[in-house]
């Protein structure tokens, strides 16, 4: 909250239990997604944050960097707010960073979790188990 008052950054802290379609509608408006976190597998936000155009910023904690690209994102130490801080300033004052990441993370989403990709793991996973 303090980024609202210091600089006028509007800031959208979800309620418990907000309904998934209302969080679709946040991440659709919102410019940054931050996800920290001390333990995490990927996060389902995560993804949907950058199927919507949001430029991420999360923990190294999650599975994140399989998904991030070079420049579609950030990844962060939990503990290194310094490091949060000056993502989110980046985030906040470079368009072309954001536009870009925009376009990426759409793009990999989209190639990474085609029905025809994720039929065709599942497939091979389930082949490898019967072999062994």
């Amino acid at each position: 909250l303090k980024l609202r008052h210091l600089h006028g950054i509007k800031v959208t802290i979800p309620k418990k239990r907000t309904p998934h379609n209302q969080m679709l509608k946040h991440f659709s408006e919102a410019r940054v997604y931050i996800g920290i976190s001390l333990s995490d597998g990927i996060s389902t936000s995560l993804l949907e944050a950058m199927a919507t155009g949001c430029y991420p910023i999360q923990t190294s904690t999650s599975c994140a960097n399989e998904w991030l690209k070079n420049t579609s994102g950030s990844i962060v130490d939990t503990f290194l707010v310094k490091s949060i801080s000056d993502e989110l300033v980046r985030a906040l004052s470079d368009n072309d960073l954001v536009n870009h990441s925009a376009q990426v993370n759409f793009k990999t989403i989209f190639d990474g979790s085609s029905q025809s990709k994720i039929k065709s793991l599942a497939s091979s996973f389930y082949n490898d188990i019967s072999d062994t």
